[in-house]
């Protein structure tokens, strides 16, 4: 009996904690500057943050219910890191599947749903860019122009410099990831009338 309750109790925490992890919501937070970018990622009582310095050594933290773990990254580990062999093998891309125009369109329909999953909140970016060739700036400011109405919610100001070389600025995005909606949507799009039929005939090709 008092076995039986122990193993209940561990499904129950089990239970809690798989619910939590789907449907508590991750935060994200992305700010810098000229000098570095800072990367945060939380939820409930963890909390992950990695600093990308330009000028100096990379930071990595982890905190979980305050206590801290520093690890800091040095440009020799990266270097080694770097030194890892790949796998020079070709891999065999399997035949049967054609991409059609229902296939295409349900990668559209999935990438906007995963977008809607995890587009930020905030979004602020004050910035004075000027490229060495005035043309590649004046590129820049004329896409930037194109597609400002996209960001028109955020708070956006790009200041184009032709006559010098600058890259100066800050800027700040935050965010949420819903996890229960990112699996809702995978699920969806595994489960369409295209996809799935394309896997049929995949797996009846591969198994005849």
């Amino acid at each position: 009996m008092i076995i039986l309750k122990i193993t209940l109790n561990i499904l129950l925490v089990i239970v809690i904690l798989l619910f939590s992890i789907v449907l508590i919501p991750y935060t994200y937070v992305v700010n810098g500057n000229e000098e570095r970018i800072k990367f945060i990622f939380s939820w409930l009582f963890l909390k992950v943050t990695y600093v990308k310095n330009f000028h100096h050594e990379d930071e990595f933290l982890i905190s979980l219910f305050n206590f801290n773990k520093i690890i800091q990254t040095s440009q020799d580990k990266k270097s080694k890191m770097g030194k890892k062999k790949k796998d020079k093998k070709k891999k065999k891309r399997p035949n049967g599947i054609k991409i059609n125009r229902g296939i295409i369109n349900q990668v559209i329909i999935l990438f906007k749903r995963v977008w809607n999953s995890i587009k930020p909140r905030v979004i602020s970016i004050d910035a004075r860019v000027g490229f060495n060739d005035p043309m590649y700036t004046g590129i820049l400011y004329g896409l930037y122009c194109q597609f400002s109405y996209l960001f028109r919610k955020y708070d956006i100001n790009f200041q184009p410099v032709f006559d010098d070389e600058v890259y100066r600025g800050r800027f700040f995005i935050k965010g949420r990831i819903w996890l229960i909606y990112l699996i809702i949507g995978f699920l969806r799009f595994f489960i369409s009338s295209p996809i799935r039929k394309e896997v049929m005939l995949y797996l009846n090709r591969k198994g005849s």
